[in-house]
This record gives structure tokens, sequence and C-alpha cells, in this order.
């Protein structure tokens, strides 16, 4: 009886093991396959970035140089601070002064009128077709 007994705990112990083995390789597969999972998604966001980056510099170089603007660097009298905002033109979107100019501070309702309110006192105005009637410099 104590030989069974002892083929039974024998069974039991090596069953546990086992499962143990078992329940340690499911996890860690499951980990790894989040891990990659993450990777993929890092790799994804980090192609998005350079992608972006890409465009930004085609734009950039898409800019007049002081070559071809006879020897005088574009915008070179022009605070820093400016620079975007004389870029501004009458008749412009709302999406093209967003991408000049960010996001405004406040946006305020005049009719059909619409002011967009940005750092200090500067501001864009937007006639009721939606379209730039005027601004106002930092």
């Amino acid at each position: 009886m104590e030989a069974i007994s002892l083929k039974y705990r024998s069974f039991l112990m090596s069953l546990a093991v086992s499962v143990s083995v078992l329940i340690i390789t499911l996890t860690a597969h499951k980990l790894l396959g989040a891990q990659e999972k993450t990777l993929e998604e890092r790799v994804s966001n980090l192609e998005m970035l350079v992608s972006d980056l890409n465009s930004r510099l085609l734009q950039l170089e898409k800019q007049p140089s002081a070559k071809s603007t006879g020897g005088k660097a574009p915008n070179q009298n022009i605070p820093a601070g400016k620079v975007a905002w004389r870029t501004l033109q009458k008749d412009m979107t709302k999406a093209q002064v967003r991408e000049i100019l960010g996001e405004p501070r406040n946006i305020q309702m005049f009719g059909s009128f619409e002011i967009w309110s940005y750092k200090g006192s500067s501001r864009v105005d937007f006639d009721a077709s939606g379209y730039v009637d005027g601004w106002s410099e930092p």
C-alpha cells in the first residue's frame, strides 16, 4: 500500500513540475509576443516620424536660399517671432493659417466673422467665407 502511495506521490510531483514548466513556457511566449507587438508599434511610429521629417526637409529645401535671393538670406531683417506672420496672405484658408501659426489661443465669433487670437495682441481676422481678411502681428 505504501508503494502505491509513493508512486502516486511521485506521479503528482512529476505532474506538478510539468504543469509549472508549461505555465512558465506559456507566460514567456506571451511576454515575447507582447514585446514583438510593442517593437512593431515602435518601428511603425519611427517610420511615420521619418516620413514627416522627410516632408519637412523637402519644404525647407524649397525655400529660397541666399543665392536665389541675390545674396541676401530670406527674412534676414525680420525678427524670429514674426517670420511666420510675414508668410500670411489675404484669402488664405483656416487650415493654411493653422499650419503656419499653429492653434490659436482663442477663437471669437462676431456674426459671420471670426477672429483667432494668438500670443499678446496678435490675431488673424477671417471674413464671412472663412478666408483671411487681415491680421495683426505680434
